[in-house]
């Protein structure tokens, strides 16, 4: 059974729609979007954090196209995480790393622990989120997933934070992260960002690319 099934599924923009993918355990799905920024609004439609304008949505089999995120049982909603490699989205930019990641499983009482988990230093998980460079949020982003351990992991275009060399593994990381029987679909701007994908969706808007697959 596929982790994550779209079907014609319409976004608000419509210029990133309608979109057809299948996500399997152990794959990783490329979406190439427009140069003038991430598909957030897709990601978040995907995340069933917003409405979609058409199409369906299934989560594991659950249809899941008309109902809210907030309604949909807790089983699911811990398995489908939406990524992004600005912590600003997911706490206050005033936010110390350390309670960032404390909040994703309850280590807040025990930092010795939360710093062998995360790998990540002290002086770091006591840092600020307004203070970190996009290396370190992408790092720290990284942490929180591993942290929550979802089955699907859904992530915006952490590749601009990023210098090109470091581009091939972080695939590789985000499928440590949700293992051999999750998936992962990653949205950029970048082709050679996902070329070691298992699939890449052309969203870029460039003639006869919309929505056709991409051979790697």
């Amino acid at each position: 059974m596929p982790l994550l099934v779209a079907e014609a599924l319409r976004v608000a923009d419509e210029a990133l729609g309608p979109l057809t993918l299948s996500l399997r355990a152990g794959e990783q799905i490329g979406l190439l979007t427009p140069d003038h920024g991430e598909a957030r609004p897709l990601l978040r439609t995907l995340a069933r954090l917003q409405r979609p304008n058409g199409g369906r949505l299934f989560w594991f089999g659950v249809n899941v196209t008309q109902k809210p995120r907030w309604l949909l049982p807790q089983r699911l909603k811990a398995r489908v995480l939406l990524l992004w490699a600005n912590p600003y989205g997911l706490f206050e930019g005033n936010t110390r790393v350390r309670t960032l990641l404390g909040r994703s499983n309850g280590l807040l009482s025990a930092p010795d622990r939360l710093h062998q988990d995360s790998g990540l230093s002290p002086a770091l998980l006591a840092a600020r989120v307004k203070a970190l460079s996009g290396v370190t949020r992408v790092r720290v982003a990284l942490a929180y997933a591993q942290q929550r351990q979802p089955t699907v992991l859904l992530v915006g275009d952490i590749f601009s934070h990023l210098v090109p060399e470091s581009w091939p593994g972080i695939l590789d990381s985000l499928m440590k992260v949700v293992g051999r029987n999750g998936g992962v679909v990653i949205a950029s701007r970048y082709l050679e960002a996902l070329r070691s994908a298992s699939q890449v969706i052309d969203l870029s808007g460039r003639p006869g690319g919309l929505g056709h697959n991409i051979d790697n």
